[in-house]
């Protein structure tokens, strides 16, 4: 579905106990939101979008940190596609997987090397099902990777850093569409859910494809 403006009114409900907002060790964050979409309240179409999480750290000694996160998030009514909910993940790309219903469970252990480095070691999985696929059918991508952190504000316990996801699957799924299909493919992008392909290719310029 396509609407030209989306407009809602929501609530949320939110506990927080962490010992810092920007980078915890301990304490967990959880909140419940809800967002009411009406044309009366000036939207283009009527639906709901709903999300539930919780981020939980855990320290498990004086320089191991570990992390978990439960998100789940669904949306109903006459829902625009560009609205649905998507799995929300390092290493994923954005909108990859979106459907109706999305759950995602991440797991991150950092380690603090001195008082200003740190590392840190993540993995995660998610699904998405609903309205075109079932939740037994549903891709089960997984994503992990490692990072580093260097605390730039100490009183604020605000750290800064790169992350470097990895993604197995995509990484296999992509050489061997580009192996099957011709060593001349530059780049391969799986689409919804693999459900489509989009290549770029190298060709001659006699060739029949050139100027389609």
């Amino acid at each position: 579905q396509m609407a030209k403006r989306s407009s809602g009114a929501g609530v949320a409900i939110e506990h927080d106990s962490r010992d810092n907002i920007f980078t915890p060790n301990r304490g967990w964050i959880g909140a419940f939101e809800a967002t009411f979409y009406s044309p009366e309240i000036g939207s283009s179409n009527t639906f709901q979008a709903y999300r539930a999480h919780v981020f939980d750290y855990h320290q498990l000694s004086r320089d191991w940190i570990l992390g978990l996160r439960v998100d789940g998030r669904l949306a109903r009514g006459d829902v625009p596609f560009y609205m649905l909910p998507f799995i929300d993940m390092r290493g994923i790309p954005a909108a990859r997987f979106q459907e109706a219903n999305i759950a995602v469970l991440e797991t991150e252990v950092r380690y603090n090397l001195d008082e200003r480095w740190a590392v840190v070691g993540f993995l995660g999985t998610g699904r998405a099902w609903g309205n075109r696929i079932s939740f037994d059918d549903a891709d089960k991508p997984v994503s992990g990777g490692l990072g580093f952190r260097y605390l730039i504000a100490r009183r604020l316990g605000l750290y800064a850093g790169i992350d470097v996801a990895i993604n197995p699957r995509q990484g296999t799924a992509e050489e061997i569409v580009r192996f099957a299909h011709d060593p001349r493919t530059q780049q391969v992008a799986m689409l919804e859910g693999d459900r489509f392909e989009v290549l770029d290719i190298t060709t001659s310029p006699s060739s029949e494809y050139v100027g389609l």
